[in-house]
């Protein structure tokens, strides 16, 4: 003999059961796309990790050009007042080669400490940005800092 209210019942729960799921797994699916749409939003943080890393390399070598740009400036001060005896001694007639030599190597010098200083400034701007980067970071490590467990499956992070 067949118990047919039997039948009903589990086939009932069976199907409850079954709406239960579809119910839960698209509250997942929902999550889930979310959860990617926010880690889809926040990728740009990689590659400004990366370009910070770049900028920091940026300012320690700035760091080193500005001394050489100090001491290629201290150089440069010698070249002109050099430059300066020598015209006085080439005006009384007095021919000293060796000077002519080192203001021509000073004028080098001097170029050298123009292209320095345009690198400093562009380093400058490279460190102005820095600036900016680290903001962006700072941000996004607050976000992170919030999301204490995965939207998911609820596990701590």
């Amino acid at each position: 003999m067949v118990d047919l209210g039997l039948i009903d019942s589990v086939l009932a729960q069976a199907s409850s059961d079954l709406r239960k799921a579809k119910s839960e797994a698209e509250v997942c699916e929902d999550r889930l796309a979310a959860a990617t749409a926010r880690r889809d939003a926040l990728a740009w943080a990689r590659e400004a990790d990366e370009e910070l890393k770049g900028i920091e390399a940026k300012a320690e070598v700035i760091g080193e050009l500005e001394e050489e740009v100090t001491s290629l400036s201290s150089c440069l001060d010698e070249a002109k007042a050099a430059r300066g005896i020598l015209a006085g001694l080439e005006e009384k007639g007095v021919r000293l080669d060796c000077l002519v030599e080192k203001a021509k190597e000073l004028d080098g010098l001097e170029r050298e400490v123009e292209n320095l200083e345009l690198l400093t400034t562009e380093i400058s701007a490279s460190v102005m940005a820095l600036g900016v980067v680290k903001e962006g970071i700072a941000k996004v490590d607050g976000e992170l800092a919030r999301v204490k467990e995965c939207p998911m499956c609820g596990g701590r992070l």
